[in-house]
């Protein structure tokens, strides 16, 4: 166990080298792409169905609720 992330970072490079700081990259990649691209395509998608449905509420309201369920959608088809 590691006092600090700063020891971490130090024994991974003195034990594994710089490319022992980036194990994990390539997985991490290939799990926030897709999660990305389908968050921001429901968030377009719900913003358009707010509107076309002339649901009341300000600017704010609207960027909540619309990123809150994108977010939940996104996370939940992804992870």
């Amino acid at each position: 166990v590691f006092r600090t992330s700063w020891d971490a970072a130090l024994h991974t490079l003195e034990t594994r080298g710089i490319r022992g700081l980036y194990a994990g990259v390539a997985p991490t990649f290939l799990e926030i792409v897709p999660y990305a691209a389908l968050q921001f395509g429901v968030y377009d998608l719900l913003r358009e169905r707010w509107d076309s449905l002339q649901i009341r509420g300000n600017q704010a309201t609207k960027s909540f609720v619309c990123g809150l369920a994108a977010g939940i959608l996104a996370k939940a088809a992804t992870h």
